[in-house]
């Protein structure tokens, strides 16, 4: 649809400019306008277009839920299903590492220079989040710090 959309655009915009005199008027130069602006309407939609922005947004959004279930399921995993003699279940880790390293795979990719910025305008913060993260892993449970540190 949205291809149809540019392509009679454009064919409009060709239209205009092809409706004027040779003479200039005011009707002329309104009729330029119009066409300038036509123009600059197809480009942007054609870029719209190749750059899929909603398409992108959406991948995000689904992949940031996915890795919000999987962190909450590792939590359950590391956490509190142990196995009788007190450790972690590997089948249960292994089949969480597999599942995600596919929503990894799935995820769009973020530009590594919007990263940086992202990272930049944050400051230390993301650094401080996984240093408290560890920290109170090590202190409410030496063999989850000692899993998380295998995985």
């Amino acid at each position: 649809m949205n291809t149809v959309s540019v392509a009679l655009t454009g064919i409009s915009s060709s239209a205009i400019f092809a409706s004027t005199s040779q003479s200039v008027s005011l009707n002329d130069l309104i009729s330029y306008a119009a066409g300038l602006i036509a123009i600059l309407s197809t480009i942007l939609q054609a870029v719209n277009k190749s750059m899929a922005y909603a398409q992108m947004a959406e991948q995000h959004k689904i992949a940031n839920k996915q890795l919000i279930k999987l962190r909450f399921r590792l939590e359950v995993i590391v956490g509190d299903n142990y196995d009788d003699d007190g450790g972690v279940n590997f089948n249960n880790l292994t089949e969480w590492t597999q599942e995600f390293l596919d929503t990894l795979e799935s995820a769009p990719i973020i530009p590594q220079q919007i990263f940086k910025e992202e990272k930049k305008k944050a400051g230390d913060k993301w650094e401080r989040m996984a240093q408290k993260e560890k920290e109170a892993a090590k202190e409410t449970d030496p063999l989850l710090s000692s899993a998380a540190s295998r995985v």
